[in-house]
């Protein structure tokens, strides 16, 4: 995670390199939470510190690279 100014650059590498899905800019003053109870909310986005955090989060990632 890089931070621009008020602007975040967020990578999820269970993505493969190239993907649409693989970077983000998020604008930190302007970011919301956002969705519905329909379809979920997203929007809590931090940095993991340590690896016990890591390890926890990477048991949610595929196996695999998604594209």
């Amino acid at each position: 995670m890089a931070a621009v100014g008020g602007t975040v650059l967020v990578e999820f590498k269970q993505y493969t390199p190239g993907s649409r899905w693989r970077r983000t800019m998020i604008n930190r003053k302007d970011h919301q939470e956002a969705g519905n109870e329909a379809y979920g909310y997203y929007g809590g986005i931090r940095k993991l510190y340590t690896e016990v955090e890591i390890s926890i989060w990477k048991q949610f990632w595929p196996m695999q690279f998604l594209k």
